[in-house]
């Protein structure tokens, strides 16, 4: 029985070494796991993740610097709230300790970017897409660039997240690179299902797809699917190793952006209202004639005389 790290981290550890000990794995390798475990946690006294999900994650982490492979990975709640994010940064950060919020990109511009960022950073970087917009169709010109770019990307020997309601949210083209699945339930508990570990058919990721396009969510229910899970019924924690409150001011911003543009508002044209208003707020009570401030203001007469017709008369009289 392994002690919890937050009742008492130094007894955790023991307990966590003992357990594979115990299982007949070779000392050297536990002694080295439990370093790099002690490098991630000794500083906070606790750990974040599972230690079988720790023993997993740093199995790939290992296998990609070694075998110069690349590892991508979904996180699939179902209504959010899950903590598909919680448990994505926590996982990412466990294999590369250079990961922040900074490369949690919201879209796949601002993924690209990321990943010119990150690999300057460290020789195997982790990036977190998190619920990602769906706007590019496959075909479209923009769409078979972004492709072309992910379908090169796996030289780069990156540890890729992707965080979604819906496996129907995820491109085909990120799909097909996917190695591993977590399913997340509203109870705060995960299962884990990787192709690698799905012997001896590695279908498993497809399957699940399948499966989701006839059954929805409903496929996670499936005893045939259970059965198949490399980790099942796993609790995590609800605390992240980070201060998430700039990340969930940029996350809020960008819904409201592209709340804004879906309803015709784009920033460009917020940004020209709150200016017009500003200027007829600070002109209304004075007396100088339109072209007098339009000059102020660096203006045409017409864009002042069209502030004084929308904001009001009182003023357009006044100026005249």
């Amino acid at each position: 029985m392994v002690k919890r790290s937050t009742e008492d981290y130094g007894q955790w550890k023991k307990d966590v070494r003992k357990h594979y000990i115990d299982l007949g794995i070779k000392k050297s390798s536990v002694d080295n796991f439990m370093n790099y475990v002690s490098g991630m946690y000794d500083k906070r006294k606790r750990s974040y993740i599972p230690f079988k999900l720790m023993w997993y994650l740093y199995d790939k982490k290992n296998w990609v610097e070694k075998e110069n492979q690349h590892y991508w990975v979904a996180f699939i709640g179902r209504v959010g709230g899950e903590g598909k994010t919680t448990l994505g940064e926590n996982c990412l950060s466990f294999v590369d300790k250079t990961f922040t919020p900074d490369r949690k990109p919201l879209n796949y511009d601002s993924f690209i970017s990321i990943i010119k960022y990150s690999i300057k950073k460290t020789d195997y970087p982790a990036v977190l897409l998190d619920e990602p917009e769906n706007k590019l169709h496959p075909l479209s010109e923009r769409g078979r660039e972004l492709r072309d770019i992910l379908g090169k990307i796996r030289q780069l020997n990156m540890f890729i997240g992707v965080c979604a309601n819906s496996l129907s949210d995820i491109p085909s083209f990120v799909f097909h690179r996917l190695s591993a699945i977590f399913y997340l339930n509203n109870k705060h508990r995960f299962w884990l299902y990787d192709s690698f570990k799905d012997k001896p058919k590695h279908t498993i990721l497809e399957d699940i797809k399948k499966g989701f396009g006839r059954y929805g969510h409903g496929v996670f229910l499936d005893k045939r699917i259970i059965k198949r899970a490399f980790l099942k019924n796993q609790g995590f924690s609800k605390d992240t190793i980070f201060d998430e409150k700039n990340y969930i001011k940029r996350k809020m911003a960008d819904l409201m952006n592209n709340i804004n543009n879906f309803s015709g508002v784009s920033p460009k044209d917020k940004e020209k209202k709150d200016r017009d208003k500003e200027i007829f707020r600070k002109w209304k009570s004075k007396k100088f004639t339109q072209k007098q401030i339009a000059e102020y203001e660096g203006l045409s007469r017409r864009q002042v005389i069209n502030i004084c017709n929308k904001y009001g008369e009182k003023v357009k009289y006044d100026l005249m």
